[in-house]
């Protein structure tokens, strides 16, 4: 019977080895970028943008923080998301259509959830997007919140330091086809 590559113990020890020698005297930043460059053409400054937003969900006095990403349609917004997210690792859910019920799903997800929202339009759901700015001024909490949908009333909690990216369509035409904005304050003083 044939070994795969996470049952190989020796592949394992050497990837493992490869890291912590990375961590300890590498440019961790430049192997992520050189990584993702691999898959992704482009959009270099997106790449550095999340990897250093999913990092600050680990700084204790860190505050306030998501991603609008902003380009025209077919500029690659979705696939440098998904790139950068995948190559970091780190937990993601995503909602294809932000609305207060596709918000509940995050009802038992870990802090510092990643939650990706592609393609949404701004204001298409004002009480989400009232959930999702009431989760973003309370960043270090869980926030609770009590909703109901149809006849049931549910309370359900967003993760402390939930990190929410949106890609939005910027109109064809625009001299800026991919853009970052990084809303809110970063750090209490």
């Amino acid at each position: 019977m044939s070994q795969t590559h996470f049952e190989d113990e020796q592949a394992n020890d050497d990837i493992h080895e490869k890291a912590m020698e990375l961590l300890k005297s590498g440019n961790v930043m430049d192997f992520y970028l050189e990584t993702f460059s691999t898959y992704h053409e482009g959009d270099l400054h997106l790449a550095e943008v999340i990897f250093l937003s999913t990092t600050l969900q680990h700084i204790t006095n860190a505050n306030s923080w998501y991603l609008e990403i902003i380009g025209e349609p077919g500029s690659g917004r979705k696939h440098a998301v998904e790139t950068a997210l995948h190559i970091i690792g780190c937990p993601v859910a995503r909602i294809d259509n932000l609305t207060v019920k596709s918000l509940r799903a995050l009802d038992g997800c870990k802090d510092g959830t990643v939650v990706f929202i592609p393609d949404s339009e701004p204001n298409s759901n004002p009480l989400a997007e009232s959930m999702v700015r009431h989760a973003v001024d309370n960043w270090q909490t869980s926030t609770s919140r009590l909703v109901t949908i149809g006849a049931t009333a549910k309370t359900f909690k967003i993760p402390a330091r939930t990190l929410f990216i949106f890609t939005r369509m910027r109109p064809s035409g625009d001299p800026h086809a991919l853009s970052v904005l990084v809303k809110n304050e970063v750090c209490k003083k």
